[in-house]
């Protein structure tokens, strides 16, 4: 499975002496205890010294021997081998095994479980010869593996993250974009010197003044020379010419993290010949970045970045957040964010919606769950009700690791407020099904989304994030907010729907997707989880409390006076959420449908208007999309015999 690396390349990954020490190396042999995780010592003590700086990006589970390595499917990956894989007790089928994992540019291979003497000392031997390291473990499943793993490449980043906040620092505001300590985080991170010359000063100094004229005049964008052992890397700036210069130099080469280090401060260095990151385009980039930070739950970067910039340090620091979205005309948007930070002070971070052109979102302190008033929140209502075309939804409390989550909800709040005469609405507090869902959800869970193991090891993460974003925000919400292009958004999607088998245009497909996800993300750490026999998912949906939420959840459209919006709803779940067509069947006007869904939006406190039509066409509006999957969920718990959702979702 490819890698894709992050950051600073090869030199961000774990090494393998790292994974070591992290594991903790005990002697695991044939006598271990039942459950007991640990590494064996490697055969001799120097093969962990010449190993030791291997990178290694993940762990995978060795392939069928019918399945050789093609490519760089393993490169940088720890290949784990259970112990009872009959080739390693065949000597000439371990040194081809370990031959192929070579060529592959695999890290090692950890063989889990108790191996004989004689078969561990032909693996031992085999893997010098190939000059692939071996491990022995007992009770580390690949699976294991892959999550220390993971885990040090998030220390790693968190590492990494102290640089990028010293660089943030550098180039606050109320610095002006002084290129000179943009300068000095580079000299430092590069391990070397760095300057800017201008563009009338004499170059003679630099080897190759030739390349300089040419980075000058615009002719080339990047240059290159050598000198006495040293490389300098040389760069144009600026839009105009003549161009100032960038000159980076360090002794030998340059590796990938030096070449990273440069790549992220051309932007800041760029701005500092251009114009002081003082102005309104630096500040509103400083704060979508922090809005971006906290959606993926990058909480330590985005506090550190908010704190170097000075942006609502308040609201950064509090304990309990809420999300607030401001509805108002695309026109009026600069007027209304100014309002907001007028009114708000240095209690709510507000941001441009990166998005929707229509909307601003507040991310503001929230106090305790016993406090009676939230001065954030009622300074926005009064916003609201001195302006009839502003409309506001907010969430309930969150920390601000669970921005993602109450961005949803207050998505779902404003679709509810744009039919309410007040013109405001607060999520309610309601049972989230995930959680009601019985422990052998977990392993449903892992079983429905297996086949994405086929996905590279590196980038699994990235893409399943990718379609929950998508799934909740479409496709062109799901890019703006992860600051990924909307083509690799509708590759994420096609590829996860091709591997599970999936019509993602299908309602039903949908929300089981949804709900897997959202299962795998929320519950993983559920402990009791692979202690239950496993079960599909028609079984878990028919248990008591999925009942239950199901009933609360579709009982306001069976109220009094609204008995035809279920026949509605149900019927354009039925038609893929097809309007003309559920107007079609139910020989109702068009507009008819849309006012019983319009209803039906207020008093199920979801979005559903026109989903189909913004996830197949792409439309930027920032309305979530979850609300539909819900209503598809629990109209199956309901009512099964509709067939809302194929039964070979249910039962596999």
């Amino acid at each position: 499975m490819a890698v894709e690396r992050t950051g600073g390349g090869a030199a961000a990954l774990p090494t393998l002496g790292e994974f070591l020490r992290c594991v903790g190396r005990d002697t695991a042999g044939p006598d271990a205890p039942a459950g007991h995780t640990g590494l064996a010592d490697p055969a001799d003590p120097a093969d962990l010294a010449e190993y030791a700086d291997r990178a290694v990006a993940g762990a995978v589970p060795a392939s069928e021997p019918s399945e050789p390595y093609a490519g760089d499917d393993i490169r940088d990956l720890l290949v784990v081998a259970d112990a009872a894989e009959p080739w390693l007790r065949d000597r000439h089928a371990t040194a081809r095994r370990l031959h192929a994992l070579a060529g592959a540019g695999a890290t090692g291979l950890l063989v889990n479980g108790p191996l004989g003497t004689a078969a561990r000392a032909s693996v031992t031997s085999a893997a010098r010869h190939s000059g692939v390291p071996v491990l022995f473990a007992s009770g580390l499943t690949w699976l294991r593996a892959a999550r220390i793993i993971s885990d040090l490449r998030l220390r790693a980043a968190e590492s990494e993250a102290a640089s990028l906040s010293d660089l943030v620092e550098a180039a606050r505001p109320d610095r002006g974009g002084d290129a000179g300590l943009l300068l000095g985080w580079l000299s430092t991170a590069v391990e070397g010197t760095a300057e800017i010359l201008a563009p009338h000063e004499d170059a003679a100094r630099i080897p190759g003044p030739g390349a300089v004229e040419a980075l000058r005049t615009g002719r080339v964008s990047a240059s290159a020379a050598s000198s006495g052992g040293a490389e300098i890397r040389l760069y144009a700036l600026g839009a105009s010419r003549p161009h100032p210069v960038l000159v980076v130099t360090r002794p030998g080469d340059f590796p990938p993290g030096a070449v990273e280090s440069v790549r992220r401060v051309l932007p800041f260095l760029e701005g500092a010949v251009r114009h002081p990151l003082t102005g309104p385009e630096g500040l509103e980039s400083a704060q979508v970045a922090v809005l971006q930070l906290l959606m993926g739950g990058l909480v330590t970067w985005a506090r550190r970045t908010a704190h170097a910039l000075r942006l609502s340090r308040t609201a950064m620091a509090a304990s309990a957040v809420r999300v607030h979205i401001l509805q108002c005309p695309p026109g009026l948007r600069d007027t209304a964010a100014g309002q907001c930070r007028q009114r708000l002070r240095e209690t709510g971070l507000v941001v441009r919606c990166p998005v929707d052109d229509g909307q601003v979102i507040v991310i503001a302190e929230a106090p305790d769950g016993h406090a009676a008033a939230d001065p954030a929140r009622d300074a926005l209502m009064t916003l609201v009700a001195e302006a009839p075309d502003y409309r506001l939804g907010t969430s309930r409390r969150a920390p601000l690791a669970a921005t993602a989550g109450a961005y949803e909800e207050a998505t779902q709040a404003l679709a509810v407020a744009r039919n309410r005469t007040g013109r405001v609405a607060e999520y309610e507090e309601e049972a989230d099904l995930t959680r009601l869902l019985p422990p052998g959800a977990c392993p449903w869970a892992e079983r429905f989304l297996q086949p994405l193991a086929r996905l590279p090891a590196g980038r699994r993460p990235e893409i399943a994030h990718s379609v929950r974003l998508a799934l909740a925000f479409g496709i062109s919400g799901a890019a703006k907010l992860s600051g990924q292009h909307r083509n690799t958004v509708r590759a994420h999607l096609a590829r996860t729907a091709q591997l599970l088998g999936l019509d993602l245009r299908r309602l039903g497909d949908r929300a089981v997707l949804s709900l897997a996800l959202r299962v795998q993300d929320d519950l993983a750490a559920d402990s009791t989880a692979s202690s239950v026999p496993d079960a599909g998912l028609r079984e878990l949906l028919r248990q008591p409390p999925c009942r239950e939420w199901a009933g609360r959840f579709l009982a306001p459209l069976d109220t009094a006076g609204r008995r035809s919006l279920r026949r509605t709803v149900t019927t354009w779940v039925i038609c893929g959420a097809r309007t003309e067509e559920t107007a079609h069947r139910l020989r109702l006007h068009y507009k008819t449908v849309l006012a019983h869904l319009a209803t039906a939006e207020q008093v199920l406190q979801r979005p559903l208007i026109e989903t189909h039509r913004r996830i197949t066409e792409g439309d930027d509006s920032a309305n979530g999309f979850n609300g539909p999957h819900d209503v598809v969920l629990a109209l199956h718990v309901a009512s099964p015999e509709l067939g809302i959702i194929d039964s070979r979702l249910l039962d596999g």
